[in-house]
């Protein structure tokens, strides 16, 4: 007598990728049927890391303990003790950390007197049409706003 044991699990996992090159992270799916090479490809994307050079590392979500390193491009990523919600981190070698800081870019400056001169300004264009905060309202409009605003404070006590 033959015993035959099949596990069923979902086709996809979601993952929350990191990189070393950027602080930010993203929540992203992926199908469990794809080799790592092509999560690589995947991950270039959307780390900026190199797929040739990145390396792959999963750890759990809940207190951050590595569960496997990701390094053999042939297998699937479903072979990997991987589920949804772990945390993926891909770690570029070739030293290329901090390369979407902002703060080594000059940013352009004006003053608001300047800014208030220009002609070709969301702020010109809003005053122009009268859109937003520069929408003239009638006295009726007015009222009403006062309304709303009391009857609002009124619900929040």
């Amino acid at each position: 007598m033959t015993t035959e044991y099949r596990v069923i699990t979902e086709s996809y996992i979601d993952l929350t990728i990191t990189s070393n090159i950027s602080n930010l992270t993203s929540l992203r799916r992926f199908q469990k049927d794809i080799t790592v090479a092509e999560l690589k490809q995947k991950l270039e994307l959307i780390t900026g890391c190199c797929a040739a050079t990145v390396t792959l590392q999963c750890f759990t979500s809940d207190d951050n303990k590595l569960v496997c390193n990701i390094d053999d491009h042939s297998r699937i990523i479903g072979s990997y003790p991987i589920d949804s919600g772990m945390r993926l981190h891909a770690t570029d070698t070739t030293n290329r950390e901090d390369i979407f800081r902002d703060d080594t870019v000059t940013k352009y400056e004006i003053s608001e007197e300047e800014y208030s001169k220009r002609t070709d300004s969301v702020a010109h264009f809003l005053q122009t049409n009268k859109f937003g905060r520069y929408k003239e309202l009638t006295p009726e409009e007015i009222e009403k706003q006062r309304e709303e605003q009391e009857k609002n404070d009124k619900e929040i006590e």
